[in-house]
């Protein structure tokens, strides 16, 4: 019960940007199911100006991609007492977390404490990489240690997808 409260009150509180329908549309174009960014875009902010709270974005993409609902695995708990998660290596997760200092100054309106959308792969138990779709079809690739993904992640999503989804290098 600790652990659903705590994911309401984080992920509810967090507000979608630009970094949520682009990394949707990577995440759908992975799976076999493409959904373009400007759909996203309709979907998420049909009046092309307020950004939906996270819990909103997240209704999105289970009513968009039904066979493959977002499933949180990992939230950020501030004080002593962590969640615990479950990623398994090579697979593709829906990520929340900080924006990485080389790309504050190459995203407008980032900055040090706002929360980012990217995709997430672990290649080993030392080392995760955050794949940032920062433009469609542009990438910028992160490799980061674990104790940096502890500190810089708020939230982790699991693909719940029927068929499995496996990790393919974007260009």
């Amino acid at each position: 019960m600790r652990f659903l409260l705590c994911t309401l009150l984080i992920v509810g509180s967090l507000r979608a940007n630009d970094c949520v329908p682009l990394t949707y549309q990577t995440l759908s174009g992975l799976m076999g199911s493409p959904v373009s960014y400007a759909d996203w875009m309709k979907k998420l902010m049909p009046d092309g100006q307020t950004s939906p709270t996270m819990v909103e974005s997240l209704a999105a993409w289970d009513k968009k991609m039904p066979n493959a609902k977002l499933q949180c695995i990992y939230v950020v708990v501030k004080g002593p007492e962590v969640f615990d998660c479950n990623i398994e290596y090579g697979k593709p997760y829906f990520w929340v977390g900080l924006v990485p200092d080389e790309l504050i100054a190459n995203v407008p309106g980032a900055n040090r404490d706002t929360a980012h959308a990217a995709i997430l792969i672990m290649s080993s138990s030392e080392e995760y990489m955050i794949l940032h779709t920062v433009a469609v079809g542009k990438f910028y690739r992160e490799k980061i240690t674990a104790r940096d993904f502890f500190d810089r992640t708020y939230a982790v999503f699991r693909i719940n997808s029927s068929k499995p989804i496996t990790w393919q290098p974007l260009p």
